[in-house]
């Protein structure tokens, strides 16, 4: 029975892992983009990049928003 309630949680902290690995915090998604800090946060001012405010600091970012902001801001090439 131990077992069956054991297998159950971790069966849920797995879901939960999963759900939240795709949202990264301010340090993690500016290491993702490969920018600093001040420039992700001028970025959330501009609200170039859209975030999820949990509290009065705490700010998560999840990836796919991180992508779909960086393929906004791509221009294309001119090359002949």
């Amino acid at each position: 029975m131990d077992t069956d309630i054991q297998s159950a949680r971790d069966g849920n902290l797995k879901r939960e892992i999963a759900i939240f690995s795709n949202y990264l915090d301010k340090s993690e998604a500016a290491a993702y983009l490969n920018i600093s800090k001040k420039i992700l946060s001028n970025m959330m001012r501009r609200r170039v990049v859209a975030y999820t405010r949990i509290g009065h600091k705490t700010v998560r970012f999840l990836r796919s928003n991180l992508d779909e902001a960086m393929k906004r801001l791509e221009t294309g090439s001119r090359y002949y």
